[in-house]
C-alpha cells in the first residue's frame, strides 16, 4: 500500500480496510436520490466556494471502490464527506453524505424530484384511518403499532463499497414483534432505483393494511414516487391482497406508483 492510501484508509479488527474520512452511517448521515440530477453542477458549486473535489476515475486503482455507483465523486467539505455518483441502472444521481451540509442544501434548492433517506435508527406509530361519525369523513389517527428502522450502507469500505442504502423495518403490537422485512432502494430484477420491499409476511391478516399503508406514506413523505414488491413467483390473481392494494405486476414484481 503506498503511502497515500494509508493516509486514506485504516483498516478495522477484522482485517477490512475501511476510508479514514467517510463516516459510517448513522444519524448524521443521509443518501438523496436525485432523478434529474446534474453532478457537474454540484461539483461546479463546491470548485466555486474551494471546496475540495476528487473524482474517482475508473482508469485507476480505485476502480474497484464502488460497486453500484459510476462517474464517482468524493467532496471534502468542513462538515465531512460526501461522495456522488450515478447508479448503472437509470442514471440516477445519488449524494451520500452528512445532513448538515451547506453545501448540498444550497444545491438542493436548485434541484427538482429527489428523495431524501436519513440514515440511522428511528422509530415512529402507524397511522390508520378511522370514519368520523360527526362529517362522515376519513381522518388518520395513530394505531398501536410502533415501526422500529435501521438505516446503513457500506459507502465507507475501502474496495467494493455501495452507496445504495438498505432499511431494516420491524413492526410491533403491545411490544411484541408481529413483523419484520428489509427494504432496498434498487430492483435488481427490474433494473430501477425505487424502495423495493423484500419478502414481506404477517402471519395476522388484521394488521397487514395498516402497515402497508404505513409505509406507503412513509416512502411518499420521503419523496419517492415508486414502490416494488418482490413477494411473488407467477402473477397474482385478482383477489390476492396486493391487487386489492392496487399494486400492478410486471409478471412477479408488483408495484404501485403514488402519482
Amino acid at each position: 500500500m503506498t503511502d497515500d492510501k494509508k493516509d486514506q484508509f485504516h483498516a478495522n479488527e477484522h482485517g477490512v480496510l475501511l476510508h479514514n474520512t467517510i463516516e459510517e452511517s448513522g444519524e448524521n448521515i443521509r443518501t438523496i436520490f436525485c432523478y434529474d440530477g446534474d453532478i457537474d453542477s454540484l461539483i461546479d458549486l463546491a470548485e466555486e466556494k474551494s471546496i475540495k473535489v476528487k473524482s474517482i476515475e475508473s482508469e485507476t486503482d480505485e476502480e474497484e471502490r464502488y460497486d453500484d455507483v459510476q462517474n464517482v465523486y468524493e467532496i471534502y467539505s468542513d462538515k465531512g464527506t460526501s461522495v456522488v455518483g450515478k447508479t448503472y441502472e437509470r442514471s440516477v444521481m445519488i449524494v451520500r453524505g452528512p445532513k448538515d451540509d451547506a453545501l448540498i442544501e444550497e444545491w438542493l434548492e436548485n434541484v427538482d424530484d429527489t428523495a431524501v433517506v436519513n440514515h440511522g435508527k428511528e422509530e415512529f406509530s402507524i397511522m390508520g384511518n378511522r370514519l368520523c361519525p360527526t362529517c362522515h369523513q376519513e381522518i388518520k389517527e395513530r394505531t398501536k403499532i410502533i415501526a422500529k428502522c435501521d438505516t446503513g450502507d457500506m459507502a465507507y469500505f475501502a474496495k467494493g463499497a455501495e452507496l445504495l442504502p438498505g432499511t431494516s423495518y420491524e413492526f410491533y403490537l403491545d411490544k411484541k414483534l408481529i413483523v419484520k422485512f428489509n427494504m432496498n432502494y434498487y430492483n435488481g430484477e427490474m433494473t430501477d432505483v425505487n424502495p423495493t420491499i423484500e419478502d414481506f409476511e404477517v402471519e395476522n391478516e388484521s394488521y397487514k393494511e395498516i402497515i402497508v399503508r404505513g409505509i406507503e406514506e412513509r416512502v411518499e413523505q420521503q419523496g419517492f414516487e415508486k414502490i416494488w414488491l418482490t413477494n411473488y413467483i407467477g402473477y397474482p390473481p385478482e383477489t390476492d391482497f396486493w391487487r386489492k392494494m392496487e399494486y400492478e405486476f410486471d409478471i412477479d414484481e408488483g408495484y404501485k406508483e403514488f402519482y
